[in-house]
Protein backbone atom coordinates (compact mmCIF):
# COMPACT_ATOMS: atom_id res chain seq x y z
CA UNK A 1 0.00 0.00 0.00
CA UNK A 2 1.42 2.93 -0.74
CA UNK A 3 0.59 6.49 1.15
CA UNK A 4 -1.17 9.61 -0.04
CA UNK A 5 -0.27 12.10 2.64
CA UNK A 6 -1.53 15.08 0.65
CA UNK A 7 -4.64 13.12 0.97
CA UNK A 8 -4.90 13.93 5.05
CA UNK A 9 -5.30 17.75 3.40
CA UNK A 10 -8.32 16.93 1.07
CA UNK A 11 -11.53 17.05 3.94
CA UNK A 12 -9.72 19.90 5.80
CA UNK A 13 -9.93 22.11 3.03
CA UNK A 14 -12.61 21.35 1.93
CA UNK A 15 -14.55 22.06 5.48
CA UNK A 16 -12.31 25.20 4.76
CA UNK A 17 -13.79 26.32 1.35
CA UNK A 18 -17.50 26.11 3.29
CA UNK A 19 -16.63 27.51 6.74
CA UNK A 20 -16.90 31.55 6.57
CA UNK A 21 -16.88 31.96 10.76
CA UNK A 22 -13.23 33.48 11.13
CA UNK A 23 -12.49 31.86 13.97
CA UNK A 24 -13.54 28.40 12.54
CA UNK A 25 -11.69 29.17 9.96
CA UNK A 26 -8.46 29.84 12.22
CA UNK A 27 -8.94 26.28 13.77
CA UNK A 28 -9.03 24.42 10.83
CA UNK A 29 -5.93 26.42 9.76
CA UNK A 30 -4.20 25.59 12.87
CA UNK A 31 -4.76 21.73 12.20
CA UNK A 32 -3.85 22.01 8.54
CA UNK A 33 -0.65 23.13 9.25
CA UNK A 34 -0.20 20.83 12.16
CA UNK A 35 -0.65 17.84 9.50
CA UNK A 36 1.79 19.56 7.55
CA UNK A 37 4.31 19.89 10.25
CA UNK A 38 4.03 16.21 11.20
CA UNK A 39 3.87 14.57 7.52
CA UNK A 40 7.43 16.30 7.20
CA UNK A 41 8.67 15.90 10.48
CA UNK A 42 9.48 19.18 12.04
CA UNK A 43 9.12 19.25 15.51
CA UNK A 44 9.30 23.34 15.84
CA UNK A 45 6.23 23.68 13.18
CA UNK A 46 4.55 21.13 15.11
CA UNK A 47 4.66 22.79 19.01
CA UNK A 48 4.09 26.02 16.89
CA UNK A 49 0.59 24.72 16.52
CA UNK A 50 -0.09 23.84 20.05
CA UNK A 51 -1.63 25.64 23.22
CA UNK A 52 0.83 26.36 26.23
CA UNK A 53 -0.29 23.14 28.13
CA UNK A 54 -1.36 20.23 25.63
CA UNK A 55 -3.69 17.18 27.09
CA UNK A 56 -3.69 13.88 25.02
CA UNK A 57 -6.02 10.89 25.70
CA UNK A 58 -5.91 8.07 24.07
CA UNK A 59 -8.76 5.47 24.53
CA UNK A 60 -7.40 2.43 22.50
CA UNK A 61 -8.46 -0.69 25.14
CA UNK A 62 -12.24 -0.37 25.23
CA UNK A 63 -13.65 -2.34 28.13
CA UNK A 64 -10.64 -1.58 29.98
CA UNK A 65 -10.94 -1.25 33.85
CA UNK A 66 -10.42 2.75 34.03
CA UNK A 67 -12.11 5.16 36.51
CA UNK A 68 -11.96 8.26 35.19
CA UNK A 69 -10.27 10.46 32.17
CA UNK A 70 -7.13 11.22 33.86
CA UNK A 71 -6.13 6.94 33.49
CA UNK A 72 -6.44 7.52 29.95
CA UNK A 73 -3.99 10.63 29.73
CA UNK A 74 -0.74 9.73 27.74
CA UNK A 75 0.57 12.81 27.42
CA UNK A 76 0.53 15.61 29.98
CA UNK A 77 1.96 19.09 29.42
CA UNK A 78 4.46 20.67 26.69
CA UNK A 79 7.32 18.88 27.29
CA UNK A 80 6.03 15.63 27.41
CA UNK A 81 4.08 16.44 24.03
CA UNK A 82 7.60 17.63 22.56
CA UNK A 83 8.83 14.21 23.39
CA UNK A 84 6.09 12.51 22.48
CA UNK A 85 6.32 14.30 18.83
CA UNK A 86 10.34 13.49 18.77
CA UNK A 87 9.40 9.18 19.05
CA UNK A 88 7.14 9.59 16.51
CA UNK A 89 9.07 11.61 13.99
CA UNK A 90 12.47 9.22 14.56
CA UNK A 91 10.44 6.28 14.75
CA UNK A 92 8.86 7.28 10.97
CA UNK A 93 5.44 6.66 12.16
CA UNK A 94 5.16 10.95 11.26
CA UNK A 95 4.87 9.76 7.05
CA UNK A 96 1.34 8.94 7.53
CA UNK A 97 -2.30 9.76 5.86
CA UNK A 98 -5.18 10.44 8.06
CA UNK A 99 -8.11 9.81 5.38
CA UNK A 100 -11.23 11.55 7.17
CA UNK A 101 -14.99 10.62 6.25
CA UNK A 102 -16.34 12.92 8.37
CA UNK A 103 -15.08 16.58 10.01
CA UNK A 104 -16.73 19.02 11.67
CA UNK A 105 -15.40 22.24 13.68
CA UNK A 106 -17.15 24.06 16.25
CA UNK A 107 -16.10 26.78 18.88
CA UNK A 108 -14.63 24.12 21.10
CA UNK A 109 -12.56 22.13 18.83
CA UNK A 110 -12.38 19.55 15.30
CA UNK A 111 -13.58 16.40 15.20
CA UNK A 112 -13.29 13.57 12.60
CA UNK A 113 -13.76 9.93 12.08
CA UNK A 114 -12.27 7.83 8.90
CA UNK A 115 -9.10 5.83 8.72
CA UNK A 116 -5.27 6.35 9.61
CA UNK A 117 -2.53 4.62 7.89
CA UNK A 118 0.82 5.14 9.66
CA UNK A 119 4.01 4.13 9.01
CA UNK A 120 5.33 1.03 10.96
CA UNK A 121 9.51 -0.25 10.88
CA UNK A 122 8.97 -4.29 11.31
CA UNK A 123 11.79 -3.96 13.64
CA UNK A 124 9.83 -2.36 16.10
CA UNK A 125 6.42 -4.21 15.77
CA UNK A 126 8.40 -7.27 15.91
CA UNK A 127 9.94 -6.08 19.11
CA UNK A 128 6.86 -5.31 20.09
CA UNK A 129 5.28 -8.66 19.92
CA UNK A 130 2.82 -8.49 16.84
CA UNK A 131 2.49 -11.71 15.00
CA UNK A 132 3.70 -12.36 11.26
CA UNK A 133 5.81 -9.44 10.84
CA UNK A 134 9.33 -9.33 8.83
CA UNK A 135 11.30 -7.47 11.01
CA UNK A 136 13.19 -6.01 7.95
CA UNK A 137 9.79 -4.97 5.93
CA UNK A 138 8.07 -1.96 6.44
CA UNK A 139 4.21 -1.67 7.17
CA UNK A 140 1.54 0.00 7.12
CA UNK A 141 -0.66 -0.03 10.43
CA UNK A 142 -4.11 0.53 8.38
CA UNK A 143 -6.91 1.21 11.00
CA UNK A 144 -10.41 3.29 11.67
CA UNK A 145 -9.77 6.09 13.79
CA UNK A 146 -11.91 9.31 15.43
CA UNK A 147 -10.16 12.20 17.16
CA UNK A 148 -11.72 15.02 18.94
CA UNK A 149 -9.32 18.05 19.24
CA UNK A 150 -9.64 20.75 21.71
CA UNK A 151 -8.21 24.18 21.14
CA UNK A 152 -7.47 27.06 23.17
CA UNK A 153 -7.45 30.62 21.62
CA UNK A 154 -7.17 29.28 18.51
CA UNK A 155 -4.31 26.67 19.21
CA UNK A 156 -4.63 23.35 19.64
CA UNK A 157 -4.84 22.03 23.35
CA UNK A 158 -3.99 18.03 23.00
CA UNK A 159 -6.15 15.27 21.14
CA UNK A 160 -8.25 13.02 22.42
CA UNK A 161 -8.18 9.71 19.94
CA UNK A 162 -9.98 6.26 19.08
CA UNK A 163 -7.72 3.75 17.83
CA UNK A 164 -8.75 0.06 19.00
CA UNK A 165 -5.86 -1.92 18.80
CA UNK A 166 -7.56 -4.64 17.97
CA UNK A 167 -8.90 -3.05 14.58
CA UNK A 168 -5.27 -2.67 13.52
CA UNK A 169 -4.06 -4.26 10.26
CA UNK A 170 -0.55 -4.29 9.28
CA UNK A 171 -0.14 -4.16 5.46
CA UNK A 172 3.61 -4.57 4.21
CA UNK A 173 4.87 -2.11 1.58
CA UNK A 174 6.58 -3.37 -1.48
CA UNK A 175 9.91 -1.62 -1.71
CA UNK A 176 8.33 0.14 -5.19
CA UNK A 177 5.26 1.37 -2.90
CA UNK A 178 7.57 3.16 -0.38
CA UNK A 179 7.69 7.05 0.19
CA UNK A 180 11.39 8.50 -0.11
CA UNK A 181 11.13 10.61 3.10
CA UNK A 182 13.77 13.45 1.73
CA UNK A 183 11.55 13.70 -1.41
CA UNK A 184 8.37 13.99 0.75
CA UNK A 185 9.54 16.60 3.27
CA UNK A 186 10.75 19.01 0.28
CA UNK A 187 7.80 18.09 -1.79
CA UNK A 188 4.86 18.07 0.63
CA UNK A 189 5.24 21.23 2.07
CA UNK A 190 5.18 22.82 -1.65
CA UNK A 191 2.33 20.89 -2.77
CA UNK A 192 0.55 21.62 0.41
CA UNK A 193 1.05 24.77 0.00
CA UNK A 194 -0.88 25.41 -3.19
CA UNK A 195 -4.08 23.81 -2.42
Amino acid sequence: MRLEPLRSLRPIDELLGATSDPYHRRLLENFREHVIAEVVGDIDRIMATMAPHPVYHGYDSFGGSARDDEDFVIVNGRDETWAMYREFIDSGRHVHQLDSRRIAVSDWGIAGDGYLYLTERGANLAAAGVPGIDAAATYVAASRFAYFIPYEDGMMAGEDVYRPRSNIAYLKVEPDEMLDRDELSSTFDRQASGR
